[in-house]
């Protein structure tokens, strides 16, 4: 009996130093992936006029949306689907190929949809002819890297290769910060800001592929029988990457259409400092969600599991946030001297920020598990919420504008919380 629990306690000693050295290796890693993206965007904000950084704001964001619209949870489907076949270069292989090729569909529909929406925009805040069509030819290289880049990372990610896509994702961030502040000191335009970004991806993507090409078949083909599975859950998933595409820039898109060039570049600075969040989603995202999506249909483990991650990230959250509410003069210091005066904002900013957070994470857990609540009961809900946002906050200022985007905010972990265990309930039972 001693033995058996000894056993039992080394067991549970091991996983915890092993955890414990896949943070701290993973965490330093990002950590200055993090600073290096981070010093990129602020010397954006900084050199950049506010005028050019109202269309740098534009840009990026609709950048982000074809980027949703082009995936349509293809990715999912494809981390889902490879979840159960990752030991099998061959299949995996198949289920990569078959992925990529969706992609390069829905990006046609997806440019096409957007980039008139652009257009529009950017002529409405004064950018000139010319001006737009530079934003818009500098932004085929980040369009082109956004189809391939996420779905090459599904096979080392699967197979927990983090050292080599951080080994990437340093060398793209050292090199995006080198040749932006190289082009920008001299040339201060929005569309040179867009350009390194994009061409510094593309070069990533080529090296991803070789890294992919160890764990999956680079020659594959597609497979119908994973395409048909895929689409299923793409079916299930596009008209809420679709409501994502537009709701997740929504005080963007709300500024961009009923505020002005000064409001817009104040949402997009505000923004940028809310982007450290991602040194967590990144080390979530590589280390957490592959694990949770191999795990066996056992509920009670699955239970257990959701639950922890969700008070691992609350209690994160709430120590940013009290972080944030005392010394809010002194984050806005980096933005620099246009910015200074933002102190309510970048409160409510960070509050709306830490909750997509949290609601992001949970969705990214269920999405692995193909927990997926109809769009039917989703959507509506959601623009329900968002209308009543817009009647009591009119989204003229910066200030409504974040108001708004807390609000909606509010309702996305309990929604996650009820697709988890509806879904659970439904699928698995006790083991």
């Amino acid at each position: 009996m001693t033995n058996f629990f000894s056993k039992k306690s080394n067991s549970r000693l091991t996983r915890l130093l092993e955890w414990g050295r896949l943070l701290l290796l993973t965490g330093s890693a990002q950590l200055l992936i993090q600073c290096l993206s981070f010093a990129s965007g602020i010397l954006v904000i900084r050199l950049l006029p506010i005028q050019e950084y109202a269309i740098y704001t534009l840009a990026n964001t609709m950048l982000g949306t074809i980027a949703l619209l082009a995936d349509g949870g293809v990715a999912t489907g494809a981390m889902s689907i490879g979840g159960k076949v990752w030991q099998d270069p061959s299949r995996l292989g198949r289920v990569m190929a078959t992925a990529m090729q969706l992609r390069r569909k829905f990006v046609r529909y997806a440019l096409l949809c957007v980039l008139p929406i652009l257009y529009y925009l950017l002529n409405q805040h004064g950018a000139s002819p010319l001006m737009i069509i530079c934003v818009i030819v500098t932004l085929l290289p980040a369009i082109v890297a956004s189809i391939t880049g996420e779905i090459l990372e599904v096979a080392p990610s699967l197979n927990q290769d983090v050292k080599a896509l951080q080994k990437l994702q340093i060398i793209n961030s050292g090199a995006r910060l080198l040749f932006t502040s190289a082009f920008l000191f001299a040339f201060p335009f929005a569309a040179l800001a867009i350009l390194v970004p994009g061409i510094c991806q593309y070069w990533k993507n080529l090296q991803l592929r070789r890294v992919a090409a160890k764990y999956a078949d680079s020659d594959a083909e597609e497979d119908p029988e994973v395409r048909s599975e895929m689409i299923s859950i793409v079916r299930r998933i596009l008209p809420m990457s679709l409501y994502f595409s537009i709701s997740s820039q929504l005080t963007i898109w709300l500024i961009g259409i009923f505020g002005d060039v000064e409001s817009i570049a104040q949402i997009g600075a505000l923004s940028r400092l809310a982007m450290v969040l991602t040194i967590i989603t990144s080390i979530y995202g590589a280390l957490i969600v592959p694990r949770f999506a191999r795990l066996p249909d056992d509920r009670t483990l699955l239970t257990q599991r959701f639950i922890l991650i969700q008070v691992g990230f609350t209690l994160i959250a709430s120590v940013i946030m009290l972080l944030v509410y005392l010394f809010p003069e002194q984050l806005l210091y980096i933005l620099g001297a246009n910015y200074e005066d933002l102190t309510k904002e970048v409160v409510l900013i960070c509050a709306g920020s830490l909750l997509a957070m949290i609601s992001a994470a949970l969705y990214s857990l269920n999405s692995s598990r193909a927990y997926v609540l109809h769009p039917g009961v989703h959507i509506p809900f959601n623009l329900l919420v968002l209308v009543l946002s817009i009647v009591i906050f009119p989204p003229t200022s910066t200030l409504n504008a974040l108001y708004i985007n807390l609000m909606r905010a509010v309702f996305g972990p309990l929604i996650q919380n009820l697709i988890f265990f509806r879904y659970s309930r439904l699928k698995l039972s006790h083991q």
